[in-house]
């Protein structure tokens, strides 16, 4: 019995151990914000606020979920969920598909449809291979941008295959560029086979846009182009520009769109507007200052009187249970993505899901000003006391398992002896 004691009692101390761990990791948290409380256990989308966006890093890898106990939980990003209905799948038309001497494929799709678009389907050839995969879009064939860098191909096993094919979804901020460049790295290798690129029937739902309060304008007109500066107060995450022009009653102007970072000014997107559609204008930055330059030409300049910045509508997926109190933590630098098993189920998770929201960002009541350099030592230290606790407990628990047996067993002895 003094055995089987000390062993809860070690269990116990290990339990306290991770637990204490868990409540340091969420110190180097800057923000927080409570989430609304939900009815029933279940799967359930959590919608995320601008303000709340404007807060994390620009992939939102310091993003975290902690319940009431300071436990992390499990989530995956609204957009990692999968579709399987193979009849409702539409291909994008090819334009471009080659492989070049340095052995890297490249694949050209056309959206022309331009639907706002964060996830692309790509059909390939099963393959168990390590490749990169870059995503870049255009509007002219001419002027590529960068959507995103980097990404995994998936082995196939990791995806769903049908007859020698399997399907691959890249992830990426909300675009609405006509023309998609898929660019895979073979690494001098033998290329993969890309049969198609294209979107699911679901997928073409009208996106939600959520509006970015705030924001002032500057207009400065010289030498046949208007310049017109966007000032918001803080790094909001901006999708859509909404204009509203005065001055002319018929117009056809080029647009070229940065994001201002201190005195460097990135090219984000380039397009057209006109009198004969809304002044809508899409993008893809995170910033509190975006530059619009309107090519005026001979032309009288357009009078910007007002600009509506908007962020398109971005969710978590997580399992929350009925009364629990659960809390969104943003704001360490330091941070990555983190890897949850969840994702493997990202294709059973339904998709029409009951939206939960959270309440205005706050300050995090645990969050412990530190330096970089004390941030990478506590994080070190609490990797080798979390080892070093488990491997310990684990030493003891059998060491005392095994000297509990040995004291049955010659108790079983002695009475047969007796």
């Amino acid at each position: 019995m003094n055995a089987l004691k000390k062993i809860k009692g070690i269990i116990l101390i290990l339990i306290i151990t991770v637990a204490g761990l868990e409540v340091a990791a969420q110190q180097n948290f800057r923000y927080q914000s409570v989430l609304q409380k939900v009815d029933s256990d279940g799967f359930y989308r959590i919608s995320l606020m601008p303000g709340l966006v404007a807060k994390g890093k620009t992939d939102l890898a310091d993003l975290r979920i902690t319940d009431d106990k300071n436990h992390f939980i499990p989530f995956m990003f609204g957009n990692q969920l999968v579709f399987k209905d193979k009849a409702s799948f539409i291909p994008f038309p090819l334009l471009q598909r080659s492989t070049t001497a340095d052995s890297v494929t490249t694949f050209i799709a056309d959206n022309r449809s331009h639907l706002t678009l964060n996830q692309l389907y790509l059909q390939l050839r099963n393959t168990a291979v390590q490749r990169l995969v870059n995503l870049s879009g255009s509007d002219d064939l001419e002027h590529w941008y960068a959507i995103k860098e980097n990404i995994a191909l998936a082995d196939t096993d990791a995806g769903f295959q049908d007859k020698g094919t399997y399907m691959q979804v890249l992830n990426f901020p909300a675009s609405t560029y006509r023309y998609l460049k898929i660019q895979v790295f073979n690494k001098n290798k033998e290329p993969v086979a890309i049969l198609q690129a294209g979107v699911y029937q679901q997928q073409l739902v009208k996106p939600v846009y959520l509006k970015i309060a705030g924001g002032t304008i500057q207009q400065k007109d010289s030498a046949g182009v208007s310049s017109i500066l966007l000032r918001l107060n803080d790094y909001y995450q901006i999708n859509k520009l909404q204009l509203t022009i005065k001055g002319q009653k018929f117009y056809k102007r080029n647009i070229a769109i940065y994001e201002i970072d201190g005195k460097i000014r990135n090219r984000v997107s380039d397009t057209v507007v006109s009198s004969s559609n809304a002044a809508e204008l899409y993008l893809s930055a995170k910033t509190d200052k975006v530059l619009i330059e309107i090519t005026n030409g001979d032309n009288p300049p357009l009078e910007v009187d007002h600009i509506d910045a908007y962020q398109l509508d971005q969710s978590v997926i997580s399992y929350l249970e009925k009364g629990r109190e659960y809390h969104l933590l943003l704001g360490d630098p330091q941070a990555v993505i983190p890897d949850y098993d969840l994702k493997f189920f990202a294709d059973s998770v339904q998709h029409q899901l009951k939206k939960i929201t959270h309440t205005e960002i706050g300050k995090n009541a645990l969050f412990k000003i530190k330096s970089r350099a004390k941030l990478e030592k506590r994080s070190k230290w609490s990797e080798w006391l979390l080892g070093f606790s488990v491997t310990i407990a684990i030493v003891l628990l059998i060491a005392l398992t095994s000297r509990m047996v040995r004291e049955v067993n010659k108790r079983k002895e002695e009475q047969n002896n007796s």
